[in-house]
C-alpha cells in the first residue's frame, strides 16, 4: 500500500504501524525530522497489514483481492492519532 501524508506545518513526530513500533521496518517516519510530507509503502502481510483472502495471493490465481487494512499511528509531543487506512 502506498501512503502519502501531507502536513500543514513541519511534523517532528513519528509515524509507525500500530503494534509494531519495535520493528524498525514498521517505523515509516522517525521522530524529529520536521517534514511537511511523508511518502512510504506498507507491504501486504507485514507490520500488521491484513487483507481478506485466505491464501494471501491478493489478485494472483483464482482469488481477486478485495481490500487491504493497515493501522498507522502518528505521534507528536506525547499525543498519538490512530489512522486506519483501507485500500479497496
Amino acid at each position: 500500500m502506498k501512503v502519502f501524508i501531507e502536513f500543514d506545518k513541519p511534523f517532528n513526530g513519528v509515524i509507525f504501524s500500530k503494534g509494531h513500533y519495535a520493528n524498525a521496518n514498521c517505523v515509516h517516519l522517525p521522530a524529529g525530522l520536521g517534514r511537511t510530507s511523508a511518502n512510504f509503502d506498507v507491504s501486504i502481510n507485514t507490520c500488521g497489514t491484513t487483507g481478506n483472502t485466505e491464501n494471501g495471493l491478493y489478485g494472483y490465481g483464482s482469488q481477486v483481492f478485495i481490500f487491504v487494512l493497515s493501522r498507522l499511528i502518528l505521534g507528536s509531543s506525547g499525543r498519538q492519532t490512530n489512522i486506519t487506512s483501507t485500500l479497496r
